[in-house]
């Protein structure tokens, strides 16, 4: 009735789906981690300490305060070492309310508290 399949058929359809084993996981997990910005909530001490980071020079990680809303407050990072081709940003908030009365008053009036290292001043080397 049937002819029996040749034995190369049966490795090749063996061959395949091991390979589609292997690379199926991968592609799930390329997609997963396709989305390249993150949001995160930090309570107001763990927020001022990513803040101060911005005064800090560092090459591969880029920190900069994007603004206030009417009771929030935003800080970017930027992350250069990825396993993909494209950095990495992670959007930080917290509520102002809940930050000290002098932060909260220079970024209700629209200032940083946080001057990023490379505007402080100039620096000589010798």
């Amino acid at each position: 009735m049937f002819a029996p399949r040749p034995r190369w058929l049966c490795y090749d359809v063996l061959l395949k789906m091991k390979i589609l084993t292997l690379l199926l996981p991968l592609f799930i997990i390329n997609l997963l981690s396709c989305s390249s910005t993150r949001l995160i909530h930090l309570d107001a001490l763990e927020f001022q300490q990513q803040a101060k980071r911005i005064e800090q020079p560092n090459s591969l990680l880029k920190f900069t305060y994007i603004g206030s809303s009417t009771d929030r407050s935003y800080l970017e990072q930027i992350d250069s070492l990825t396993l993909r081709s494209q950095p990495t940003t992670t959007v930080f908030w917290t509520e102002l309310n809940n930050l000290p009365a002098d932060i909260k008053t220079q970024l209700n009036s629209g200032k940083s508290p946080w001057k990023p290292w490379n505007q402080k001043g100039k620096i000589t080397i010798r």
